[in-house]
């Protein structure tokens, strides 16, 4: 949310410049990042089912998908998190304005830590 709010405070204070040679496709550079993203979502995923194994319970994302989620369910929930963000992060990618491509990317990557961050702390867990 701190990012979001920075990323706002931003803009307000940029003025976005019309680049008339935006590009008319996404850059591979964003699909590097969207692999990237894909790759620490399922490490998330993965290490959530191992610690939810070894007797823990969901607490940062519980309001979204309960205490104790199936594996389904949280796999669901990711998937449609991941989505959600590259439609919105392409879209902002492929804009004219250069400030729009680079928060597109921004999101990418702050998402990106994020889920690696949450990935690699469950496997430090102790639980029961």
């Amino acid at each position: 949310m701190k990012y979001a709010i920075i990323l706002f405070l931003l803009a307000a204070n940029l003025q976005a410049v019309e680049l008339p040679d935006a590009p008319s496709h996404t850059p591979k550079t964003f699909w590097a990042a969207t692999a990237l993203y894909t790759a620490s979502v399922g490490l998330d995923v993965y290490s959530t089912r191992d610690a939810q194994q070894r007797g823990c319970h969901e607490v940062e994302s519980a309001w979204l998908y309960g205490r104790h989620p199936s594996t389904a369910e949280f796999a669901l929930g990711s998937t449609a998190s991941l989505v959600a963000v590259t439609f919105v992060a392409r879209r902002m990618a492929r804009s004219k304005r250069a400030f729009w491509r680079g928060a597109g990317f921004a999101l990418v990557g702050i998402e990106t830590g994020d889920r690696l961050a949450a990935g690699i702390g469950n496997f430090g867990l102790r639980c029961r």
